[in-house]
């Protein structure tokens, strides 16, 4: 992980170690900013009272945190989600024991604590997220073990499953692979596509943009858009010097399934979220699992006709349970009942390591109930025009299907009056000629 990924983890750190406390059971004593008594009196001031404790400024927790803890653990040099949950540990437990922890996870002998240049080479040969679930599988066991457990086990434990996917959306669970369009292009092109809408750019440091991209592989290419697939892009991108970047990168849908298209639950038809961007979504709970839940007014079309297409379609604005959520790791190629019209992700593993990473978002670390803006785009908008348009079809073979149609109306309208039929003859012709090819540019996409 980068050097300057420590003020992130730290930001993480001190969600769980804010304010002073003094609980009885706490060995720990007179804490504050997760820094015990015992630590002033080592690193800040030799004879600190309870009252400095309290006192104390936050910069000099920080401080201590960054030489004695992540420094003194070599936290820069293991890689990206290993560091910060051996980090947490360190903080929550001592450094002695996660780095006892460590060594033994990847398979070092010993009962040294001490983070060498064979562990860190180790560590950076292993598997990040076999490592951190271990790490955080004995940490969750050793506080469990503890005869204060029944004091703090509630806040011990959100601690460690918040650490566990956190550390997990560090390693980029499910990275964006490298193809025809790198991770840098990928997002360059992206927020050129959002400046060019002119929509909302958060740059700054710590701020994360969320975007879905219709009918975009995970790799950064175009697909068919077809119907009823986790063939979307979910993507968060961050700034890093000025940059953007791919923060992480999942397999999503932002469209109903068959399931609900063919049998929606708002007799008006299925909702397909309209293109755009919403500030609409608050951290919370979508029925068993944590998602972004939608808190204010998003733009759907209602797929009255069933033909899994937006055009033509009659738009709704408001409150319609369009939640930001996992997809049950249902196969690519079905999107089951996961879908009414949210913007899904199609694993389980890959959304705690979305959400996991939103949360990092400086915005909602300073306010839990920060509204989360997000940005919807077709591919062709990121990707240019040759690729398929916002309905899943290139824009020049549309453009032939309807050419098509009118030329079946207007040949059968030429026959019909050069013939000596009845005027009526000429006019049924003309209008079983129209439906033909109002059939044919209506059922393109669905394949019928």
């Amino acid at each position: 992980m980068a050097a300057s990924s420590y003020d992130e983890a730290l930001a993480r750190l001190l969600v769980h170690e804010c304010g002073f406390s003094n609980h009885p059971s706490d060995p720990g004593g007179p804490t504050n900013w997760g820094i015990t008594i015992f630590d002033a009196r080592a690193y800040w001031k030799k004879d600190a009272t309870a009252a400095d404790v309290r006192d104390m400024p936050v910069e000099v927790a920080k401080d201590i945190y960054r030489s004695k803890y992540w420094g003194a653990m070599r936290c820069d040099e293991l890689p990206a989600g290993i560091d910060y949950a051996a980090f947490d540990y360190g903080v929550n437990s001592g450094i002695g024991r996660s780095g006892r922890v460590l060594r033994r996870v990847i398979g070092l002998t010993g009962e040294t604590s001490a983070i060498t240049d064979e562990v860190i080479a180790t560590a950076n040969r292993c598997n990040a997220a076999v490592v951190i679930d271990a790490i955080c599988d004995e940490r969750l066991a050793f506080l469990q073990g503890l005869r204060t457990w029944p004091t703090f086990g509630n806040g011990w434990g959100r601690r460690v499953r918040e650490v566990r996917a956190a550390a997990l959306a560090m390693t980029r669970t499910a990275p964006l692979k490298r193809g025809s369009t790198t991770e840098d292009e990928l997002a360059s092109k992206i927020i050129d596509a959002m400046r060019a809408r002119r929509y909302q750019i958060d740059s700054d440091e710590g701020h994360l943009n969320i975007v879905y991209v219709e009918g975009m592989n995970v790799d950064g290419t175009a697909n068919d858009n077809a119907p009823n697939q986790f063939n979307d892009l979910r993507a968060v991108i961050r700034f890093v010097g000025g940059k953007p970047v791919i923060a992480g990168a999942w397999e999503g849908t932002t469209e109903p399934s068959r399931r609900w298209t063919q049998d929606p639950m708002n007799p008006k038809g299925a909702a397909r979220i309209a293109f755009g961007q919403y500030t609409a979504w608050q951290a919370g709970m979508h029925h068993d699992h944590e998602a972004l839940v939608q808190v204010a007014p998003v733009t759907v079309h209602r797929d009255l006709d069933k033909d899994y297409r937006r055009d033509g379609d009659a738009r709704h604005t408001g409150l319609f349970g369009i939640n930001q959520h996992w997809g049950y790791d249902l196969p690519r190629n079905d999107l089951g009942n996961s879908s009414a019209g949210c913007l899904v992700g199609r694993t389980r593993a890959g959304h705690r390591a979305f959400m996991a990473l939103v949360k990092t978002d400086k915005r909602y670390l300073a306010d839990r109930n920060h509204r989360f803006t997000t940005t919807v785009l077709p591919a062709a908008a990121v990707l240019g025009a040759t690729v398929a348009d916002r309905e899943g079809e290139p824009a020049m073979r549309r453009s032939r299907k309807v050419g098509l149609g009118a030329a079946i109306a207007a040949a059968a309208g030429t026959v019909a009056h050069w013939s000596d039929g009845h005027p009526l003859i000429t006019i049924g012709a003309v209008v079983l000629a129209a439906l033909l090819g109002l059939y044919i540019i209506r059922h393109h996409k669905s394949g019928d």
